[in-house]
């Protein structure tokens, strides 16, 4: 065992490290360090080597774990990486990615996700928070089109049961107190 960590470490030691440019674009707590607050990394990866007392969340990038997040992993657009030892007391939430976890990463909570959001899904959601204001043309394009879908379903669904939901209003223009309360 002691022999296979020894050829784990010098292995490592071989991969090339990453370029300052790489490590400038993320949030990283190194090994031996700790936060105390909740991490944001709003559009830059988050590396946590170290420890987190709380939660951490990574918006238009991914989550790197070898260390220890003592709260909830949250990431949108973005995957989840969990390396051999890298544990998590919390829940595991992914919107728009994966979670890759090697076999001795430990998740005390839930893990879900899915991968299957698109960009304009996560744009609608998270827009105000990556300094989009509410009135911006990429948020009122993403609300105008979950509109219309809307509006398209509502003319499906009554030219499908149009008759049922004539009898409906029919019977609630009748008696309009008793069908609320039942």
């Amino acid at each position: 065992m002691q022999t296979l960590r020894l050829l784990l470490v010098a292995a490592l030691a071989l991969v090339p490290s990453p370029t300052r440019a790489q490590t400038e674009l993320a949030l990283v707590i190194e090994r031996g360090g700790a936060a105390r607050s909740q991490l944001v990394a709003l559009g830059r990866d988050l590396e946590v080597h170290g420890e987190a007392w709380s939660d951490a969340v990574a918006i238009n990038g991914s989550i790197w774990v070898t260390g220890r997040v003592d709260g909830d992993l949250i990431v949108l657009g973005g995957d989840v990486l969990l390396s051999d030892g890298a544990r998590v007391e919390g829940d595991v939430f992914v919107l728009g990615g994966r979670i890759q976890a090697e076999s001795g990463a430990h998740i005390q909570g839930r893990s879900v996700a899915y991968p299957s959001v698109g960009a304009a899904w996560l744009t609608l959601i998270e827009g105000p928070s990556l300094g989009l204001s509410a009135f911006s043309p990429v948020v009122i394009g993403a609300k105008l089109a979950l509109l219309a879908s809307w509006l398209a379903l509502g003319l499906f669904l009554f030219a499908v049961s149009g008759r049922g939901l004539l009898s409906t209003s029919k019977a609630v223009r009748q008696e309009p107190f008793r069908n609320f309360f039942v």
